[in-house]
């Protein structure tokens, strides 16, 4: 089969419309529900339009003949395709990263131990390093720049070596495994150590767990790098690298904006008449940011409002609030 192309359109449809809803959804949650929209909500925003221009990009590159095999197209289209494969890896790149980081932040909004939090900022930074790195030597791979659509991709004398940039892939996706699934184990410490039922608990690591996920097409991913050094037949041989890249952000948004709504799914629950009781901060009035309940890393504009220290009163509200907003 030398036209494979209809798979990676069918990817594309799945994922644009489920990472709309699922972002959508967490914008009004975090924005209207609790009140309480963060950096990781506007990182998460930011993942979500990039992710959505690689789509709009890879769509160019399938009117043009990715996903073909080079006898079929033209050379002005064979041109055309890879050039819009160049922007999609460059998208690609800073996508994956930022998602981390926007999932790093939406966990130190949870932690109160410094161990957790040194262990998430970790993590955060070294994504954030290696990824700046990656994505400046993508863009400067070839010399000129052209050569990666002009010709093909490592194309010998002007562009960095083909298995080059096959090992930094597999160190990419190495480092990717490893950060999702230290966002995806450390929930389970940080929501253990509250205090919450046990049902509760099960619950929001579950759900907190969820990061965790992305790991799995990452993985897959992994084992259709050295088609990258497919040069002359780029656009067919890397189909499955492709997919798997775009499986692996589209989950990964979807999965983080998936964690944050039980607020909304306790608001729909009490407006449909199956509970006694909505989210707790969807009563309280404040402006984004001023309900910490001291849960750990929100920043705010404003501070929060002045709570007596000897109310016996309030500090039960507080209590019983920090439970309902751990998935804020």
């Amino acid at each position: 089969m030398a036209d494979r192309s209809g798979q990676m359109l069918v990817l594309n449809i799945i994922f644009m419309t489920l990472t709309t809803i699922t972002v959508a959804l967490r914008v009004y949650c975090r924005g209207w529900v609790v009140r309480s929209f963060g950096v990781d909500d506007h990182l998460m925003v930011v993942t979500w339009i990039s992710f959505t221009a690689y789509l709009i990009s890879q769509q160019f590159g399938l009117s043009y003949g990715t996903g073909k095999s080079r006898d079929l197209l033209t050379d002005s289209d064979n041109r055309n395709a890879l050039l819009t494969w160049y922007v999609c890896e460059l998208f690609y790149v800073f996508c994956t990263c930022v998602v981390k980081v926007s999932v790093g932040f939406f966990l130190l909004r949870l932690s109160v131990d410094m161990k957790h939090i040194w262990i998430l900022r970790l993590s955060m930074a070294s994504t954030a390093i290696f990824g700046a790195a990656f994505f400046f030597v993508g863009v400067f791979q070839c010399n000129p720049i052209s050569t990666y659509w002009e010709i093909y991709p490592g194309f010998e004398g002007r562009c960095i070596p083909e298995r080059t940039i096959v090992i930094m892939n597999y160190v990419a996706s190495c480092l990717n495994c490893i950060a999702d699934w230290t966002f995806g184990i450390l929930p389970g410490f940080i929501v253990w150590s509250l205090n919450m039922p046990m049902k509760s608990r099960i619950l929001v690591i579950g759900l907190l767990g969820f990061a965790a996920i992305a790991s799995t097409a990452t993985l897959v991913r992994y084992k259709y790098v050295d088609s990258l050094s497919d040069g002359p037949n780029f656009l067919f041989a890397t189909v499955d690298i492709a997919n798997w890249s775009t499986v692996e952000v589209g989950i990964g948004i979807t999965a983080a904006s998936l964690a944050t709504l039980k607020p909304l799914f306790k608001l729909i629950s009490y407006k449909a008449g199956l509970t006694d009781s909505g989210p707790s901060n969807h009563h309280w009035r404040g402006r984004s940011g001023e309900g910490r309940f001291q849960l750990g890393y929100i920043r705010s504009t404003s501070a929060p409002p002045p709570v007596p220290p000897k109310s016996p009163r309030l500090r039960v509200n507080i209590k019983e609030n920090t439970n309902d907003s751990i998935a804020p």
